[in-house]
């Protein structure tokens, strides 16, 4: 996913990098006829180099947007077929600080196991959702979905907002650079990103949870000692 943006980012790179390579024989070759050849005779300056260096800078400019994209789309799991999910639990032991472990499908379908410390009882899970506009998936983009943190719940009324956007304990890298992006250029975003919370999972060591990630929200299933207690969709 992104093959596209890295593609254009090679070609924008190199044609900047051509356009700045072609000033700067121009030049050398304008100061070694300027060396040998009397004032009168010596050629006028062009704004043909000028434009070719303005538009060498602005190539290799949109070359680093474009890849910047491209990784950052790489920090994304397409939705496909079978729904997403997650599953969290608690491990506590003596003179150890309680950890939560997450378990995950990474890009590559491997299992990805992560183990955090935590300090609070109640925990929530952020996830980033992107649902591209049609041009972005003309050009290869699926919508998708990445886990960046776990936040603490101080109460039923937290939301995203309240919250704030740093998550206390950064996963995958923590929140991608879409977020203030989107946020910052508003409609002009190809695209809607959303930062999602699960249902406030409790920190019980004989709690298991399953996250199923959909495009609208985050479902929740608690299971004690392996059988099914609740569902909390959201």
């Amino acid at each position: 996913m992104g093959t596209f943006f890295l593609i254009a980012s090679t070609v924008l790179f190199f044609s900047g990098l051509g356009c700045l390579l072609i000033v700067f024989v121009t030049i050398a070759r304008r100061l070694k006829d300027n060396m040998t050849t009397s004032v009168y005779f010596r050629s006028k300056r062009s704004y043909k180099t000028w434009a070719l260096s303005i538009a060498g800078v602005i190539l290799i400019v949109l070359a680093q947007g474009s890849y910047w994209f491209y990784n950052q789309v790489g920090r994304y799991i397409p939705f496909e077929n079978n729904v997403p999910k997650a599953t969290v639990s608690f491990l506590y032991e003596e003179y150890r600080q309680p950890r939560l472990i997450l378990q995950t499908t990474d890009q590559n379908n491997q299992l990805n196991i992560q183990r955090v410390p935590f300090t609070s009882d109640s925990l929530a899970l952020g996830v980033e959702v992107i649902q591209w506009k049609k041009v972005c998936q003309v050009l290869g983009l699926k919508d998708c979905y990445r886990i960046n943190g776990i936040y603490y719940v101080n109460g039923s009324d937290d939301t995203v907002a309240s919250l704030t956007r740093i998550p206390n304990h950064e996963l995958n890298g923590g929140p991608s650079g879409f977020l203030p992006l989107a946020a910052s250029v508003g409609g002009a975003f190809p695209g809607t990103v959303r930062l999602l919370l699960s249902k406030p999972v409790e920190a019980q060591g004989n709690l298991l949870y399953t996250l199923e990630f959909a495009r609208d929200g985050i479902s929740l299933t608690r299971a004690i000692d392996n059988q099914q207690a609740a569902n909390y969709p959201q």
